[in-house]
């Protein structure tokens, strides 16, 4: 009998890095930048290599063939050997994974020269090949953070009122497809965009200047910031099974800084401040004795 039941409580893994992240959003906006910040392996599938303007650890995939040996590589090397794996970005390594398909696969014996001409079979032949890929790569042990582009879903309210809501750009949206398929590896999902957020209100408390820490805010002095959201709502998918985010986390213009900002938030509770915190409570309390 190879089954072993418990004796105690085991406690729960509550550290960042047990909880695989997907971070998505416009191009450019600076997902590459932060997954250079964090120290990870970096698996980039993008032709124009544009990893190469950060100092980090790439490994160049120009085909499907490479993110397999990619894989095979990892698995043969000293487990630990590096902090994480970063995928930047999922939608090229997508398109390299559907060129591999159509060229090596024959469906009724025939080879297609794109998946619609036969849908029904060759959309879920590439995605079981890409999320067997990246399943693998999970498997590895290593924290995993992935990038992909987002799209603009046109939904539909139950009273039939129409919105746009930004989702990761993969194909499909039945449980079977890639989309579902995706996001069934990643307990976390953040939107990341550009947005306008304003300074909360500060004070002099006792000669130091005092912020609401219940108050959102920007850590730089622009007005329109970089950040994440990692709570649902109707214009942008999110998740955060394991509430360890904020709900919404503030970048600055550095990109040295994304990471230890994503790792400082973990565990914080559901705003993000102004610089140095400092608590309001004791010095009212002084100030009223």
């Amino acid at each position: 009998m190879s089954i072993i039941l418990p004796d105690e409580i085991i406690p729960a893994i509550s550290d960042l890095t047990a909880n695989n992240i997907l971070l998505y959003g416009d191009y450019g906006i600076g997902k590459s930048g932060l997954l250079a910040s964090t120290g990870y392996l970096i698996a980039n599938p993008e032709s124009e290599n544009k990893i190469r303007q950060y100092p980090c650890l790439p490994v160049q995939l120009k085909n499907w063939q490479d993110h397999k040996d990619f894989t095979l590589a990892l698995s043969t090397v000293e487990k630990g050997k590096y902090k994480g794996i970063g995928l930047d970005s999922l939608n090229i390594s997508y398109d390299h994974c559907l060129t591999w398909v159509m060229a090596n696969i024959k469906f009724n014996g025939l080879k297609l020269s794109h998946p619609s001409e036969n849908p029904t079979t060759a959309y879920p032949r590439i995605t079981m090949e890409f999320i067997n890929w990246l399943r693998e790569i999970t498997y590895l042990g290593y924290h995993v953070i992935a990038t992909a582009h987002s799209n603009i879903a046109e939904v539909k309210s139950p009273s039939g009122y129409s919105f746009n809501s930004y989702i990761p750009s993969f194909t499909g949206g039945s449980p079977t497809s890639s989309y579902a398929g995706v996001l069934k590896v990643f307990s976390v999902i953040g939107f990341m965009t550009m947005e306008e957020v304003e300074k909360p209100p500060t004070a002099t408390k006792l000669g130091k200047q005092v912020v609401d820490v219940r108050a959102d805010g920007s850590r730089i002095g622009g007005s329109e910031v970089r950040v994440i959201h990692f709570n649902q709502s109707k214009h942008w998918l999110a998740n955060n099974k394991h509430m360890g985010f904020p709900d919404k986390i503030v970048l600055t213009n550095d990109w040295k800084e994304d990471w230890e900002i994503l790792r400082g938030s973990w565990g914080k509770d559901s705003h993000t401040q102004v610089g140095e915190v400092i608590k309001t409570e004791g010095l009212q309390k002084e100030e009223e004795e």
